[in-house]
């Protein structure tokens, strides 16, 4: 969107770039609110945080990034106790609307959690699009069942032509 201002200085602003930044940044800052409120180790989000965020700007700049999915279980088991999804929605149209990350409904929602098991961990997957840009650092992956108990969708977030939306399901390990 190019802006004339004093003395025909002309400014480009690139929306995409403004609007990939900051649902980069939301993104980050829910999975980090999430792991701890949940009582989770960052130490593993911590170490990802590079990969995780390069990785973002790629897919979401080619508009392929679909889902970030935290993953909540206990290590031999084969179902996930929880999953904190963010789900994203492209748009040709952009808005100027900023809608930052809901982190304080995300505070409140987890103070009405029961605690995780002991030995609760946590894993950081993605789901692309066919055709996405393949990045060093990322192995297939499958997903572990989950018996949906809980269901829980947040209020949506983003800028220019992205939106996300945290979503969170609650299952009982079998």
């Amino acid at each position: 969107m190019p802006v004339v201002v004093r003395d025909n200085v002309r400014v480009d602003t690139n929306i995409l770039l403004k609007a990939v930044t900051m649902v980069v940044n939301c993104v980050m800052e829910l999975l980090l609110e999430i792991v701890f409120q949940r009582r989770l180790d960052p130490a593993y989000l911590l170490g990802l945080r590079k990969l995780l965020e390069d990785s973002m700007y790629i897919w979401l700049h080619e508009r392929t990034l679909e889902g970030v999915l935290l993953e909540v279980s206990l290590p031999e088991s084969q179902n996930a106790l929880e999953n904190w999804e963010v789900v994203f929605a492209y748009s040709d149209d952009p808005d100027a609307t900023v809608k930052r990350a809901p982190t304080e409904e995300l505070k409140h929602f987890a103070a009405t959690l029961k605690g995780l098991p002991p030995g609760s961990a946590y894993r950081v997957l993605v789901r692309v699009a066919p055709g996405a840009k393949v990045v060093p650092g990322w192995a297939s992956a499958t997903r572990k069942n989950i018996n949906p108990t809980v269901e829980k969708h947040f209020g949506q977030f983003g800028y220019g032509t992205i939106n996300g939306q945290l979503r969170y399901t609650a299952g009982i390990v079998e």
